[in-house]
């Protein structure tokens, strides 16, 4: 059986290799280390340098919220770490899958390749946007 598996013909997908089973696990893990309202000091540079957000600020409280189920909190540090917790638990989840369901999630996941394609730009593209307008609403006075 382990034979079919590498031999298919369809690369296991970039979403479930083992550096993202990796962060996912290490991800899920810190979630539950990291206190759900922060260190007490930045860890941000761009924050401790200008004063502004970049996309990622937050993101550690919020995953470690979101985690614990503090869902208004999780959304109010950044909007992306319920998302990001999401899928480090898909991941999580098909790490743990018997092998022999490999070779089926690789073809289920080349079919559809162009769909998984267009929602990992709009992801991506949706990130950047929020820290975007979330940095400009700072300097603007607005945002928090």
């Amino acid at each position: 059986m382990s034979d079919m598996i590498r031999s298919s013909k369809h690369p296991r997908p970039r979403l479930f290799s083992r550096a993202a089973i990796f962060f996912s696990w290490f991800g899920l893990l810190a979630a539950f280390v990291h206190p759900p309202h922060g260190l007490g000091v930045p860890i941000c540079p761009s924050q401790f340098a200008s004063g502004i957000s970049c996309p990622g600020c937050g993101l550690s409280r919020s995953f470690s919220c979101a985690a614990r189920g503090m869902w208004t909190e999780a959304f109010t540090y950044n909007a992306f770490g319920p998302l990001f917790l999401g899928l480090c638990i898909l991941i999580v989840l098909v790490s743990l899958m018997p092998r022999r369901w490999d070779a089926s999630l690789r073809v289920l996941v080349h079919r559809r390749r162009r769909i998984i394609s267009m929602i990992t730009v709009m992801f991506i593209g949706g990130f950047v946007l929020h820290g975007l307008v979330r940095g400009l609403l700072q300097l603007m006075g607005d945002g928090t």
